[in-house]
């Protein structure tokens, strides 16, 4: 459930921890302790602070390290209908990894692959234009997913369900799959 705290709107999400800590099972607080100090409300990083001249005393200082909630809340994106994630990207880099046989190749392996792929990508364009693309299958549970996230923002936003309502639904909908594009 704690995926789903990235669809909601911002200003919901210490409702919508309230809601977890409410419902969190049994041996699971310290994880949704850990979310929340890392992503929701943001953190404190000790920086030993010298004394100068070796005079005195040495000062512990604390650095406030900000949320990152608004940087991987997807809210907004999902009712703009926009990608959620970056699995091209994603995709891409662990492609190479597996043609490659390594995590960072050389500048020599990487530049053998690009030409091999090089071909591969004008072929498939040619295909594609031809009108012989290759079509991805979709599970229809993810298409019914996809299709229904929206909706469920819309409501959330106007107020046609309350946070606990809209984070419930995500759960029973998704089954682990909110972010799968």
């Amino acid at each position: 459930m704690i995926d789903s705290l990235a669809l909601l709107p911002i200003d919901d999400l210490p409702a919508g921890l309230q809601f977890l800590c409410n419902n969190t099972p049994e041996g699971m607080e310290l994880l949704l302790i850990c979310v929340n100090a890392i992503y929701c409300i943001g953190t404190y990083k000790r920086i030993q602070h010298h004394a100068p001249n070796g005079e005195g005393q040495d000062a512990i200082m604390l650095h406030c390290i900000t949320s990152i909630f608004p940087i991987w809340n997807v809210h907004q994106v999902t009712l703009d209908g926009e990608q959620r994630t970056i699995n091209l990207c994603e995709a891409w880099d662990h492609r190479i990894e597996h043609l490659c046989g390594v995590s960072h190749p050389s500048v020599w392996k990487l530049n053998n692959w690009l030409k091999a792929d090089a071909v591969q990508v004008s072929t498939t364009l040619l295909n594609d234009a031809r009108g012989e693309s290759a079509r991805k299958r979709v599970k229809c549970v993810y298409t019914q997913l996809q299709s229904r996230l929206p909706q469920l923002c819309v409501d959330r936003r106007d107020g046609g369900k309350t946070v606990e309502e809209f984070l419930q639904e995500l759960v029973t909908k998704s089954s682990g799959n909110l972010m799968v594009e």
